[in-house]
């Protein structure tokens, strides 16, 4: 029993430390009542959730419409002063900057009118349209419906506020951020917005992180945390966010110099932009999450005097247990570098003063560490592999995560420990303590210098709890009492390390996903060298016990997670079906995404082909199954009216609106050859400006994607005169109506895979004009 002691008292204060510092993960469950009039309520924001997300409601969907009427009445029936936008904004598509994507967007404000004299405003934005196959509950359905809630409260507050509060409800965010584009080119003066909030989505629960600010944000950081106490907020998010290949709209705010900050929940990942992310889904204590931050910045910004958030320079900031917030300026971040590296230099000295180590056992030691920083996780994403091997269908999930993703997060998670502890058990067995100590030191005193180079904000990861730990080991060697305090208590030295680090483990798993569990071990396997020498001096009384516990859980956790690997109506199945009609080639039919159609797919595919769906793609390379079939009902052949033609000079000037063969419509992709064409003009605006020129020069082509094509589609093209144009027309429609065509709906058990080309009507037609 003595031998056991250590082990219980050292593991379980970790393990207790470890549990309050993901507290914050964790949503309060306080909820307010409908019954307070005068306070947000979730459970109101519920109510406007299930009214903003029965249907998918994409650019150019029917529901997209009665969205944006919803949010307008609503608003309306405040009293508020509401307007809504029309205009067409373009962008540079992400991943092929030679291309300009165009998108008619209507963007919706409502103001509450301050009663100070102040001339700049808080806004608060979040955008109303949602993916192509989702209804949008979390993103963004909720912090739309949280605005709606807070708007209601603030308007019952009879006394006002100093500051006018805008409410922005931008559209087209899942397209392209069109409307956080329109926004700022339609905005006369960025300095009018004192500071802007925000918010958006990347799962369907847990609570509001607030992971990216505007440049200089000490002060910003300050007052937010006035303003929500609660707030989850760290220096660290932002560097993590740049690992996700996406932006929101706050992106576009930003570069346009606006200050201001933005967040989401991020947990529920695997119902990320797909059917599940709906009102049954979403979790209630995340609403309240956002009406926390919403209403709590509405309340303290709303009376703010902006002018006190300039200047200051940028933060580190972090959280700890309860509401307890870190700051400091981002200026001492070299400073306190510095001080963890003279610490590690005085342990050195004194350690070698007192024969504490030799030189010799301290380099091998920092090649063990080294080693288990490689071998970590890479035997972590090897075994990843491996279950995904063993169960394929997990791949179908893609990168949104699989329903079952906790369980072998953990289950990876309870391996690293095993592993870490019997690798420097077995290997590093002949080292003595204070060389093992000093080997993960080494290398995480050198990360640490790295990382302040690389990412300084971060930095704070090594520094606050290396200063902690070293402090320890000093005074522990001044003194022969010291050390024996230290042997005994020293262990408590690692917790602030645990407070600082898990959460960010967590959090990057919930963000990223099963897809980046090698990095996610990575981290574990740094915070692990900074409590190695007291979890080793607690386990060397029992190793066997300790090892074996691990292994067991580890077991039931991989256990438990095969035993939930498959599909039900509960963790429903991706699936693909798509429509194609090609008047060029006249041939219609469907394709599907698999090798074999399971019973709901066979009433769509008869006589069936594995080929290309070159009808579609012409260059496309990837076999599906396809089975040709009648064009469905309602599809209309897609016309194009000529609004002028005529020469002036050397000119052919050529108008034309564009009518798409479905009234709901999303996205017409036209890719036109540049042989002749001088100038293009969308909606009287121009489209080959000379940025686009320059981008565009070595291009044989113009690729032109339009969203929200049925809305307003007026083009304009400046030929030499005797050009003829050539439209190849690909229109886009992801309103998949079985019922209306005669067939079964989609089963339980599947939902619509997501994605650009999944699930959806596409329509091919060739003019030459």
């Amino acid at each position: 029993m003595d031998k056991i002691k250590p082990i219980v008292v050292v593991i379980g204060s970790f393990i207790l430390v470890a549990w309050l510092s993901t507290f914050s993960l964790t949503p309060s469950d306080k909820i307010s009542k409908p019954a307070l009039e005068s306070g947000y309520s979730a459970e109101r924001a519920m109510n406007h959730v299930k009214s903003i997300a029965k249907a998918p409601h994409y650019l150019g969907m029917n529901e997209h419409r009665l969205v944006q009427e919803y949010i307008v009445s609503e608003l309306k029936n405040l009293g508020l002063e509401v307007t809504v936008s029309n205009e067409t904004a373009f962008r540079e598509a992400r991943f092929n900057r030679s291309q300009k994507m165009i998108a008619n967007v209507q963007n919706i404000t409502a103001v509450l009118p301050g009663k100070g004299t102040s001339s700049k405003s808080l806004v608060i934005s979040s955008h109303y349209d949602s993916d192509y196959h989702t209804p949008g509950a979390g993103d963004s359905g909720s912090a739309v419906a949280s605005m709606l809630e807070t708007a209601r409260t603030l308007v019952a507050k009879k006394e006002g506020y100093k500051n006018d509060i805008i409410f922005l409800f931008t559209d087209g965010e899942e397209a392209g951020l069109f409307g956080a584009i329109s926004y700022v080119e339609q905005l006369k003066n960025k300095n009018d917005i004192g500071f802007l909030l925000n918010m958006d989505a990347r799962g369907n629960s847990g609570p509001v992180l607030m992971f990216e600010t505007s440049a200089n944000n000490g002060k910003v950081i300050s007052e937010l945390h006035k303003a929500v106490p609660s707030m989850l907020a760290s220096s660290i998010f932002y560097e993590i966010y740049k690992m996700v290949p996406q932006g929101t709209d706050f992106t576009i705010f930003k570069a346009k110099g606006i200050r201001g900050a933005t967040g989401a929940i991020v947990d529920g990942v695997d119902n990320y932009h797909t059917s599940k992310d709906n009102p049954e889904n979403l979790s209630l204590a995340s609403l309240q999450s956002y009406g926390n931050h919403i209403f709590g910045v509405a309340n303290h910004f709303g009376n703010l005097d902006f002018s006190t958030l300039s200047g200051g320079g940028n933060s580190v900031y972090f959280n700890t247990l309860g509401d307890f917030m870190v700051m400091h300026p981002k200026s001492l971040i070299w400073p306190f570098v510095i001080l963890t590296f003279l610490l590690f230099v005085a342990v050195l000295i004194f350690g070698k003063r007192k024969n504490e180590f030799k030189i010799v056992s301290v380099l091998k030691s920092v090649m063990l560490y080294l080693g288990v920083l490689v071998l970590i996780p890479s035997i972590s994403y090897g075994l990843w592999f491996l279950i995904e091997l063993i169960h394929p269908n997990y791949k179908l999930l893609g990168t949104s995560g699989m329903y079952n993703a906790y369980t072998y997060f953990w289950g990876i998670f309870t391996l690293a420990i095993l592993l870490f502890c019997v690798y420097f058990q077995r290997i590093g067995s002949k080292i003595n303590d204070e060389a093992k100590f000093l080997g993960p030191i080494i290398v995480l005193v050198i990360l640490m210098l790295v990382v302040t180079m690389l990412a300084p904000t971060a930095a704070y990861l090594f520094y606050v709890p290396l200063i902690i730990i070293l402090l320890g080991k000093l005074w522990s060697l001044l003194k022969v009492g010291n050390k024996i305090i230290y042997e005994k208590y020293g262990f408590l030295l690692g917790l602030p390390a645990i407070i600082i680090w898990l959460p960010i483990i967590i959090i990057i798993f919930q963000g990223l996903s099963l897809s980046m569990i090698g990095p996610i071990m990575l981290f574990l396997t740094l915070l692990l060298g900074m409590l190695y020498p007291y979890i080793m001096k607690a386990i060397n009384y029992a190793p066997k016990y300790f090892n074996a516990g691990l292994l067991v859980i580890f077991l039931l956790f991989l256990s438990f997670g095969s035993m939930t690997s498959e599909f039900s109506n509960e963790r429903p199945k991706p699936t693909d079906l798509s429509f194609f009609w090609n008047l060029d080639v006249k041939k219609s039919g469907w394709v599907y995404g698999e090798r074999k159609a399971d019973k709901w797919a066979s009433q769509f595919l008869k006589n069936t082909e594995f080929t290309p769906p070159t009808e579609i793609i012409p260059t496309s390379k990837t076999p599906v199954l396809k089975s040709y079939a009648e064009v469905l009902p309602g599809l209309v052949n897609p016309e194009i009216k000529i609004l002028l033609d005529s020469i002036r000079g050397d000119k052919r000037i050529l108008e034309i609106m564009i009518e798409p063969p479905t009234n709901e419509a999303s996205v017409l992709n036209l890719p036109i050859k540049k042989d002749g064409v001088q100038e293009i003009y969308v909606n009287d605006k121009l489209y080959t400006d000379n940025h686009f020129k320059e981008r565009n020069k070595d291009g044989s082509q113009i690729n032109m994607i339009f969203y929200n094509p049925g809305s307003h589609l007026k083009l304009r093209f400046e030929l030499q005169k005797n050009t003829l144009l050539e439209l190849p027309m690909l229109f886009i429609s992801y309103k998949m109506d079985f019922k209306k065509w005669g067939y079964t709906e989609r089963p339980k058990n599947q939902f619509p895979s997501p994605g650009f080309y999944s699930n959806a009507i596409f329509i091919k037609k060739t003019e030459v004009l």
